[in-house]
């Protein structure tokens, strides 16, 4: 009777492998493509030894079929695992060698369409021309289980959607910080002050709650307030009149309005005792033209 055994060893040493216990092989990855970042799968490549008698090395007609089955001995679908050989798919994932093969590197990837996981199964002998392997006598058409093995599929997001989602999120983060608590306090805006009259000579009403600034002006600038700087800074507002030949500013104080001092005017309580330039919800003021003597009353509501 010939005696022709096989030994099969698995090489320790392996592309992209991460040792998790004795049996498995390494981690697949994979991410899927976005824009022009395309898709890429790292497989898992990993060296089997064989080691045939020498009466089988002299024999053309010794070989050994093996293929790659779940635990249930049901071959391993191509459309979930494929197993490749030099980059060549493997058809049901079974291999055959004969008896001057000495060692094979196998790829192993996984379709993007299979699911993150841990994958197990058998490598099994399911075809021969072989009396023994290792220890084991083999009766004609014998198949049997060599060992286990054990994969794990990881997919990902792809590294450059990955990117643009973390710095989506820090803007937003940036955004929220901006309209929540820094805008506050380098743009204020006038709370409780509510609006600005003009009552003479001339009627004009203003609101201010929610501006971030009144400028008294005998023309609007040419170029006006642009909408991202409206949005990020705070409206401003305009009281147009042929009487503000030198502008006067306008800014929010707590619970009242600061008027900028600028040459030109004098600013009044309507009594013409004090010099107020914050004017207060409720109160009526004047300021006074200097180079005309007009005298405008405004209302703070």
């Amino acid at each position: 009777m010939r005696n022709y055994p096989l030994y099969i060893f698995l090489v320790a040493s392996c592309v992209f492998m991460s040792c998790k216990d004795k049996n498995t092989m390494g981690d697949v990855s994979y991410h899927p493509s976005f824009l022009w970042s395309k898709a890429s799968i790292v497989p898992v490549e990993k060296t089997f030894d064989f080691d045939f008698s020498e009466d089988a090395q002299n024999d053309p007609h010794s070989y050994a079929e093996l293929q790659f089955t779940d635990n249930d001995h049901q071959p391993i679908s191509t459309d979930i695992m494929q197993v490749s050989i030099d980059g060549e798919p493997l058809r049901d994932n079974k291999f055959r060698i004969d008896s001057k093969v000495k060692s094979q590197t196998l790829s192993f990837t996984f379709t993007p369409e299979a699911k993150s996981g841990k994958y197990q199964g058998v490598l099994r002998l399911v075809g021969h021309d072989l009396d023994r392997l290792d220890t084991q006598v083999l009766s004609p058409g014998q198949q049997v289980d060599v060992m286990q093995w054990t994969l794990y599929y990881e997919k990902s997001m792809n590294p450059l959607a990955k990117g643009l989602m973390w710095l989506l999120i820090l803007v937003a983060a940036a955004l929220l910080l901006w309209f929540l608590l820094l805008r506050r306090f380098c743009y204020p805006t006038f709370h409780g002050v509510h609006k600005f009259q003009v009552v003479d000579p001339y009627y004009s009403s203003k609101t201010l709650t929610g501006k971030r600034l009144l400028i008294l002006c005998s023309e609007k600038p040419a170029k006006p307030q642009g909408a991202l700087n409206k949005l990020f800074t705070g409206e401003i507002v305009y009281e147009v009149n042929p009487l503000w030949k030198t502008p006067i500013e306008v800014v929010p104080a707590k619970k009242s309005a600061h008027a900028t001092n600028k040459p030109g005017y004098l600013f009044l309580s309507t009594d013409g005792v004090s010099l107020p330039t914050k004017w207060v919800v409720g109160g009526e003021y004047i300021i006074e033209i200097l180079d005309s003597n007009e005298k405008v009353r405004i209302k703070i509501i």
